[in-house]
């Protein structure tokens, strides 16, 4: 939803193909919690990109902390760097795509990566599809 001032509201609906992506979420221990004015920067085989943690832009308006890149067709991170806003820098490397992060900060020393997989999809491509739990268990009209 997209709202500009004294213009009618808009829903954008991106009807493009679905690609790969990676999600991060960034928790500060030695920085603020929220991670705000931390700069990540994501490498793939097409080349770099930069994303900074905000919060509270403009009036009545708010930012994700999630911060969402779009991976087109690479299936890998090369290497995410984070300068997180207490001076630290973390560095990671070969993270696998569609999936969102979870990366606190450093904690006596030790970094904590999560990541968690999105739900899993049916392999078969069937108009209505089947059940993915279908699909494992090679139940399904195409999986074999």
């Amino acid at each position: 939803m997209l709202r500009n001032y004294r213009q009618p509201a808009e829903l954008l609906h991106n009807q493009g193909p679905a690609r790969h992506w990676i999600q991060v979420k960034l928790v500060g221990t030695r920085s603020n919690r929220d991670a705000v004015g931390a700069r990540l920067r994501l490498h793939t085989a097409a080349g770099w990109q930069t994303r900074e943690v905000h919060a509270g832009s403009a009036y009545l308006s708010g930012q994700s902390l999630v911060q969402h890149f779009g991976l087109g067709d690479a299936t890998r991170v090369e290497a995410l760097e984070i300068a997180w806003p207490s001076g630290e820098r973390t560095a990671l490397a070969e993270l696998d795509a569609d999936r969102r992060y979870l990366i606190v900060g450093y904690r006596n020393g030790a970094l904590t990566l999560l990541g968690r997989r999105p739900a899993p999809r049916c392999r078969c491509r069937s108009r209505p599809p089947c059940r993915p739990l279908a699909c494992r268990a090679r139940r399904c009209c195409r999986s074999g």
